[in-house]
């Protein structure tokens, strides 16, 4: 996770590590974020960019394993009124 405001980052990226099972219906990571950005010095137009990565094999032959991107969301921060968005993130 990271924000940014158009292409500039804000923040160092955070990760979490979810070891869970990949068809669950509901993923619930359940842990705090904490940045290193004041909220004074965000933008009205910043994002919260998730990148959720999977352990893939690069290769069959050599079985090394990297992360892969596989899904990844821009959520805005702000709403049209300027105001922090809050509550919960639902799936739709």
């Amino acid at each position: 996770m990271q924000l940014f405001c158009g292409s500039k980052a804000f923040s160092e990226p955070r990760y979490i590590l979810y070891n869970g099972k990949i068809n669950e219906k509901y993923l619930c990571i359940n842990k705090r974020i904490y940045f290193n950005t004041k909220y004074k010095d965000i933008p009205n137009f910043a994002s919260l960019i998730f990148e959720i990565k999977s352990l893939c094999p690069i290769s069959e032959e050599t079985k090394k394993l990297d992360y892969k991107t596989v899904y990844w969301v821009n959520f805005r921060l702000f709403d049209h009124t300027k105001s922090l968005k809050s509550g919960k993130i639902i799936n739709l």
